[in-house]
This record gives structure tokens, C-alpha cells and sequence, in this order.
């Protein structure tokens, strides 16, 4: 890639191969002969998303040269490793699915990633504009549900192609995982990146697309809980509840909406039912920390009553789990 000092306009070379990606933004800096802003970001594909970012510096092009010409000296040295450019809105795109992957693994996204638009883009707004947090490293193409729900819960370790990169034959012997409507996994991904909104546009389309079922409420009530809005929340999740009697997360997320919402006496119904049954008390524990955590993430539009609340209901199930395990006796 040529560097011309007189061009502001932002340029992006990307080293990769199916596990990693190095970019790096750079434009010449303004009033300055021979400098350039500098932004590198290195990637981790298929897993923990953006593990290191370099704050927006000034280099000299001699420095911006030997920078990139390390891309190309890793591509000369393996196979498998490639040199390319990016236009800027394809390198915003690769940094916002990363953005998503590392929020999905629990990661803080750099602040810096979101503070440079007119270098970087508007990587927030790109992130809203996504549907898929896990790609094909061969095709591009979003993976099945099954697989990005697998890699995101660690069961699948990338890097994976899609069935149709796959082939047939290896996509019917060897299932990578379970099978899980994509447009649910989407939606579910994208509640977990802390992205309701976009949660909501993807359940909205498959439902005018022909689906239905309990995954619909569900998803638009969490997504709701998470908006704040807990009184409409709690409708979605009841009927959700009322399909899927037995699912705990539908009902935990219930519970939380409707002791956001005040009603006090219907969330202790409900506490009352889970603590019946020690078995479904118990499996609410980890999914409960789990939304916990997510919920006190910093940039998750997380009102601090829903946080209040998922502790409360912490606290009650641990104390109602401690209590079983001592009056259980030991087969």
C-alpha cells in the first residue's frame, strides 16, 4: 500500500488468516508533512473478538512503512496468511462484528473504538446495522444458529466454515452442533452483545417472514427488561411462561420484569413456584449470575433498578438452594 502524505482521506491494510486479523487505519494528519494518524486493532475471529487496541497515534511514514511492512512480512513467512486493503465502511464492519464478539465474551470494547468516527466510522451505529456475530472464515457468510450459539458459548472452538464451504458430505457426518433456528440465535446474540434493539428488528422480520412459537415473546421481552421498560416486558415474557411452563430463563426473566415493573405480589408467585421445584431453582442460579454480569457491564443500557433487582432475586434463590442442599438427604 502507497503512502502519499497529501491524501487525508482514511486508508485500512488488513493482515489475516482464518484465526486473527490485524488492521490498521491511517490518514495523513492535517498542517503536517510526512505524518500520519495511526489506528491498529488486532482481532481475534470466531472468538474473543477486538484482545488488543493501540490508541490513535501520530507516525512518521517511515514508521507507518515498517508497521505495514510487518503484515507482509508474516504473510511471505506463512501460507495461510493474507496482505489486503479494506474500504473504510468493510474495515468498520469487521471492528463492529468484533466489537459484538468481544462483548458476547464478556470483554470491555475499548473506549478509543467508539472515539474516532471520522477515521474509524461510526462503529456503534454499524454495530446496530449487523445480524450475524460469527461469519464463515471462507465464504463471509453468517454461520448456522447452531455453530455462532456454540462459539459463543465456548462448546465450539473456531475456526469453523459453514455447512455450504463445508461440503455435504462433512456438514451430515460431522454436525458441528445443535440445530437452532438462525434468526433465534441472531436475536439471542445480539441480547447478549447488549444490542436489544437490533434484537428486536431480527425477531420483527421473522416473525413477518412466518415465525412464531415462544422464542418471539421471549426475546422481545428481554429485550424490553433491558430497554427498561419492564411493564411491557412482563407481557411478552408472561406469554412466553405460559408456553414454556418448564424453560427456566423465560421465567427468570419474568420475574425480574415484573419486580421492575412493582408488582411485588406476582413476582413472589413466581418465586414461590421456583422454589417448589429445587430442580428448576437450582439450573437459575448460573443463568441468573450469567444476566447479572451482563447487566452491570458498563454501556449496557442497564437501568440500575434491573441490576437491584437481579440481586435480590440472587440472593433469595442461593438462600433457597443452601436450604435444600441441607435438607436433601445424600443418596
Amino acid at each position: 500500500m502507497s503512502l502519499n502524505a497529501s491524501e487525508a482521506k482514511p486508508q485500512v491494510c488488513i493482515g489475516y488468516d482464518a484465526r486473527r486479523a490485524t488492521i490498521i487505519w491511517f490518514r495523513a494528519c492535517a498542517g503536517q508533512a510526512d505524518r500520519y494518524d495511526v489506528f491498529t486493532a488486532v482481532i481475534e475471529r470466531q472468538r474473543r473478538g477486538i484482545v488488543a487496541a493501540a490508541p490513535m497515534m501520530s507516525m512518521h511514514k517511515h514508521e507507518l512503512h515498517d508497521l505495514l511492512l510487518v503484515l507482509d512480512e508474516e504473510a511471505s513467512e506463512r501460507p495461510d496468511r493474507y496482505v489486503g486493503e479494506l474500504s473504510k465502511d468493510g474495515a468498520a464492519r469487521v471492528l463492529a462484528q468484533a466489537a459484538i464478539q468481544s462483548r458476547i465474551a464478556g470483554r470491555i470494547v475499548p473506549e478509543m473504538v467508539f472515539r474516532t468516527p471520522a477515521l474509524l466510522g461510526d462503529i456503534a451505529a454499524v454495530m446496530n446495522s449487523l445480524d450475524d456475530a460469527f461469519h464463515c472464515p471462507s465464504c463471509g457468510e453468517g454461520l448456522e444458529g447452531g455453530s455462532q450459539l456454540a462459539l459463543a458459548e465456548g462448546s465450539l472452538q473456531g475456526p469453523i466454515e459453514c455447512d455450504e464451504c463445508r461440503g455435504p458430505e462433512l456438514a451430515t457426518l460431522r454436525p458441528y452442533s445443535r440445530f437452532v433456528p438462525l434468526w433465534i440465535a441472531r436475536a439471542q446474540l445480539m441480547l447478549s452483545a447488549g444490542l436489544p434493539r437490533r434484537a428486536m428488528v431480527i425477531a420483527h422480520r421473522a416473525e413477518q417472514d412466518g415465525a412464531d412459537g415462544p422464542a418471539l415473546p421471549r426475546i422481545r421481552g428481554w429485550a424490553l427488561l433491558m430497554l427498561g421498560n419492564a411493564m411491557q416486558a412482563q407481557f411478552h415474557l408472561g406469554e412466553a411462561v405460559a408456553a414454556t411452563p418448564r424453560e427456566p430463563r423465560s421465567r427468570l426473566m419474568l420475574i425480574l420484569a415484573r419486580a421492575q415493573a412493582a408488582l411485588a405480589v406476582d413476582a413472589a408467585n413466581h418465586l414461590e413456584h421456583l422454589q417448589q421445584d429445587s430442580e428448576l431453582g437450582s439450573e437459575l442460579l448460573e443463568p441468573l449470575r450469567q444476566a447479572l454480569d451482563g447487566l452491570s457491564r458498563p454501556g449496557m443500557e442497564q437501568p440500575d433498578a434491573v441490576v437491584a433487582a437481579c440481586h435480590h432475586l440472587l440472593g433469595v434463590l442461593e438462600r433457597s438452594d443452601e436450604h435444600l442442599a441441607k435438607t436433601v438427604p445424600n443418596s
